[in-house]
């Protein structure tokens, strides 16, 4: 009765009808046994979870325990000025410790993010509705306390902004979509005037904005410290006024400490609305900047080296000259007079021979230093010795270091570490310009400062007082820093020729005991700048600086 096609179908419905329990009750025996495994695996992520909190707040507070315990180093030699021991190698025995517990915790900070994301993410059997929505992190800009200012930079030149890395600060090229509406146009090397070529790349639409009071107009001047003059002020207000642009939304970015007060007298003698002023000092920025993280491992490395340093050293004295401006060259020459080239490592970029550095060559340079005002009789007296400087052509030091892992190493990174000075026992700091009047330091003093070596600045007035105002120490207990006063640069050279001839006249034991009454200053200095300033510069200056690029909207 049940054979056939249709007695198939009916005893297969049966079938299914009578077997229906066993199947439906092995389905929840593997739901079940889906769910223990399930309730297990959380069990044990919750169990490994802990175990990283507890050893996390463990690292934190053995962290936190050096931390307390470097700082206390830290302040005891900056204001009790405890005399430096070779046992008080502070920063060998906490600044490797400190960071090999940062690194584990930042280790266990990931692994405990992945254990959360992992408890929230469904595993291989988990039911279906058990997964919920993976974590997003805020990026860095999100991150910041406010909205991101927006820069487009005009034209191709490199700008000081481009250094920056801030989560506050995005700078773009004009025509990059992420600056379509940006808070300021930015005109490299405002210095020099190419803010009149680079204007035709911004587009219409930025330059409504500029007119209608939301965005700035910045001219970057940082990369020198020229000082103001009349018809410069000028130039930049044509260049404003032809935008439809008031001076008042104008930034002007320079080196320059005397810019703001000589403009304000101009404006005030003018009868017109000065420009904002804004001092940066682009290229300290750009020295400091790379010791925000590393600092501390450099120092350690620095302070090793430095406690090594031989009693008898081969030459007197460190003196980098990767550009021959005409002091530097001006002063390389009475070495050579007084016969002093010997006694220090000396470096030269030589003179130029290109197109595109005619400034630089050696008829450019005697050019130069004959129209130096108060220098005649010397220049005239040393230009004999042209021919011996420019047999010795390119000499660098760093020129040629190995490359670390497939990529050079900066140039103010290794100077650092150069031997020279571990081979001596002074630097002379040749810096870009000798002016009357005390406007502007450079990187260049930075070198010795953070390589534990004590220094003559043979440069602008004020040099030593400015580094002072960054929180170093200098020499004047031990070197005679009365030429850092003097504001005519023939005797502030003189006085500096002084010194350094006066140095090289001493023996090795005297030598050693000024280096030894020197050990406090200058290992305090490189532990503050390698240590302590880089952040403090890229938290507060910076910061400042982009606050001046802040949107102000109409009216402000």
């Amino acid at each position: 009765m049940l054979q056939g096609r249709g007695g198939g179908w009916f005893a297969g419905v049966v079938g299914t009808w009578l077997l229906k329990p066993f199947t439906l009750g092995r389905r929840l025996r593997e739901e079940r046994l889906a769910r223990r495994r399930l309730a297990e695996a959380l069990a044990h992520r919750r169990v490994k979870d802990d175990q990283i909190r507890r050893r996390l707040a463990q690292l934190e507070a053995e962290r936190d325990a050096q931390a307390d315990e470097a700082q206390s180093l830290f302040e005891a030699l900056v204001t009790e000025r405890r005399p430096l021991r070779l046992d008080d190698a502070y920063a060998a025995r906490w600044s490797a410790a400190a960071a090999r517990a940062r690194r584990q915790v930042q280790a266990l900070a990931a692994a405990l993010d992945q254990a959360r994301a992992a408890d929230e993410t469904p595993a291989a059997g988990a039911l279906p509705g058990a997964a919920t929505a993976p974590k997003v992190r805020p990026g860095p800009a999100e991150a910041a306390d406010c909205a991101p200012v927006r820069l487009a930079i005009a034209g191709r030149a490199p700008t000081a902004f481009s250094m920056v890395s801030d989560p506050r600060l995005i700078a773009r090229h004009v025509g990059d979509p992420l600056v379509e509406a940006a808070d300021a146009v930015v005109f490299p090397h405002a210095e020099v005037g190419d803010y009149l070529e680079d204007a035709r790349h911004v587009a219409d639409a930025q330059w409504e904005r500029v007119r209608r009071g939301l965005a700035t107009i910045v001219f970057d001047a940082s990369s020198e410290g020229f000082p103001h003059t009349a018809a410069e002020s000028l130039r930049l207000r044509a260049f404003l006024a032809a935008h439809g642009a008031e001076p008042s939304r104008a930034l002007y970015v320079t080196q320059d400490r005397r810019y703001a007060a000589d403009q304000e007298a101009w404006c005030a003698a003018e009868g017109a609305p000065p420009m904002r002023t804004w001092v940066f000092d682009a290229y300290i920025y750009r020295v400091l900047r790379e010791f925000v993280r590393i600092g501390p491992r450099v120092f350690e490395h620095r302070l090793a080296e430095y406690l090594k340093r031989p009693a008898e050293r081969p030459r007197r004295f460190v003196c980098l000259n990767y550009t021959l401006r005409p002091l530097k060259a001006l002063f390389l020459l009475g070495l050579m007079r007084d016969g002093l080239w010997d006694h220090g490592w000396i470096s030269s970029g030589g003179f130029a021979e290109g197109p595109d550095e005619e400034i630089f060559t050696r008829q450019a340079l005697t050019n130069r230093l004959r129209a130096i005002p108060g220098f005649q009789d010397e220049v005239e007296a040393l230009l004999p010795l042209m021919d011996r400087l420019e047999s010795l052509g390119r000499s660098l030091f760093i020129e040629n270091e190995p490359r670390i892992r497939g990529k050079p190493r900066s140039r103010s990174l290794r100077a650092g570490d150069l031997d020279p000075y571990r081979q001596s026992w002074f630097t002379v700091v040749t810096e870009t310009e000798m002016s009357p009047r005390p406007h502007r330091v450079t990187e260049k003093p930075f070198k010795p400062l953070l390589a534990f070596h004590p220094f003559l600045v043979l440069g602008n007035p004020g040099s030593l007082g400015m580094l002072r105002g960054y929180g170093f120490e200098t020499f004047s207990g031990v070197l005679d820093e009365r030429y850092d006063e003097e504001l005519d640069p023939r005797r502030r050279f003189d006085m500096v020729n002084d010194q350094v001839r006066r140095l090289c006249a001493l023996d090795e034991a005297e030598m050693a005991r000024m280096s030894a009454e020197l050990s406090e200053i200058v290992t305090f200095n490189a532990g503050w700048g390698l240590t302590e300033l880089p952040q403090r510069f890229s938290d507060t200056l910076v910061a400042d600086l982009i606050g001046q690029l802040a949107p102000r909207g109409p009216g402000a």
